[in-house]
């Protein structure tokens, strides 16, 4: 158990269930009390505040072979009872004491046991009807946002600020959801089992330009797509260009 010094006080160390235990006496000199009594009364005034892992009377044998009874603090007692000390030193004493805990418990903690999580790897499937159902979503959503638009004037015209506010700030957020979702869509193509035929095909079927046209910029520009490309199979895509290249389960 390590020394503990403070203010020209060395404190008579306690080891209790491994934990530093401190007199009160030496406490209240510590703290810069000229009597031990000083720490009693603060004790006294918040004892609802402490626990039994806190500060306990305990009996102690001295050096004739006497029995006392004396009170004692854990480190976490001590830093409360400098909470409640109004001398000048105490804010001085409360960081010792934070650091002597600190310092205690990395001394006295295990080391963390190292545990390593595997995840199951293993390829999905997209199917033509999955990416219809997608656009779909994408259009549904692009619509709520356009009658929002549409109510924001009139809810402002009428007074109603709040409503009108709840509008805008949906539509903001659709834009900004609407990034992650073409991410999201472009990385699970590219990481199913579907081959560049069926993106054409459900390409050829969507509608809303936005959504074909973001999921084609991001498999075009991926380096993922682009380490998979197979010469022999060519991709035509939205632009009007021919890309040979074939996508592979990864």
């Amino acid at each position: 158990m390590q020394a503990l010094t403070f203010n020209q006080t060395s404190f008579d160390v306690i080891d209790q269930d491994n934990q530093i235990w401190v007199k009160s006496a030496q406490l209240a000199q510590a703290l810069g009390y000229s009597d031990e009594r000083s720490v009693s009364k603060i004790y006294t005034r918040n004892q609802d505040e402490f626990t039994d892992k806190m500060a306990q009377v305990v009996n102690l044998t001295t050096s004739g072979n006497y029995q006392t009874t004396t009170r004692i603090f854990s480190l976490r007692g001590a830093h409360l009872i400098a909470m409640f000390a109004r001398t000048k030193i105490a804010k001085e004493f409360r960081k010792l004491v934070l650091d002597v805990l600190e310092n205690h418990t990395q001394e006295t903690q295990p080391s963390p046991q190292q545990i390593t999580y595997t995840t199951p790897m293993r390829n999905i499937s997209v199917s033509v009807e999955d990416i219809l159902d997608l656009e779909s979503l994408q259009k549904m959503a692009f619509n709520m946002s356009e009658t929002l638009a549409l109510l924001e004037k009139p809810l402002r015209a009428i007074g109603s600020n709040n409503y009108a506010a709840h509008c805008y700030d949906a539509r903001v957020h659709y834009k900004v959801n609407m990034e992650s979702f073409y991410d999201i869509v472009a990385r699970m193509f590219l990481a199913a089992d579907i081959t560049p035929g069926d993106f054409h095909t459900a390409a050829e079927a969507i509608h809303a330009r936005e959504f074909r046209k973001e999921l084609e910029k991001r498999l075009k520009d991926d380096d993922q797509w682009r380490a998979t490309l197979n010469p022999s199979d060519p991709l035509k895509l939205g632009t009007g260009k021919t890309t040979q290249g074939v996508l592979v389960a990864v």
